[in-house]
This record gives structure tokens, C-alpha cells and sequence, in this order.
């Protein structure tokens, strides 16, 4: 049962992460200045795992398999973290 539910809440944090990128990425593109700055949202396991190994790659290409988020949206956040982690 519980990791039912804990899998049910890393999907979540995972669909927030890719709601959040997209409506980054929507107010880049169209010149709006977000100045609401979102809450932190914990990072996802397997990708605090890479970043802490120094791996940025292979953490790009988790959080975009995660997420669904392009190339430079996966690479923005995963720079927050690293920031984040230091």
C-alpha cells in the first residue's frame, strides 16, 4: 500500500516539474516576466543521484525521461539543482 502511494506521489512531483517547465518555457517564448517564482520541488531520486555523482548528462536525460521536457527546459532545471545541492 505505501508504495502504492509513494509512487503515486513521485508521479506527481514529476507532473508538477513538467507543468512548471512548460509554463516557464510558454512565458519565455512570449516575453512575459514570470516574478511569482514557483515552490522548490524536491528532486526526483534518481536524478539528485547523478547530480550529486556528477553526471549532468545522464541527469538531463533522466529528468527528460521523467518529464517529458526538451533538451534546454531538462538542462535549465538540472543547473537550479546542481545550484541547489552545492
Amino acid at each position: 500500500m505505501f508504495n502504492k502511494n509513494n509512487k503515486q506521489i513521485e508521479e506527481l512531483v514529476q507532473r508538477i516539474v513538467e507543468l512548471e517547465n512548460k509554463i516557464d518555457f510558454l512565458f519565455r517564448n512570449l516575453g512575459i516576466n514570470n516574478s511569482i517564482q514557483a515552490p522548490e520541488v524536491e528532486i526526483p531520486p534518481q536524478v539528485e543521484k547523478f547530480i550529486r555523482e556528477g553526471n549532468k548528462i545522464a541527469a538531463i536525460k533522466e529528468f527528460k525521461k521523467m518529464t517529458g521536457a526538451g533538451l534546454k527546459d531538462a538542462k535549465i532545471q538540472i543547473e537550479k539543482w546542481e545550484k541547489q545541492l552545492r
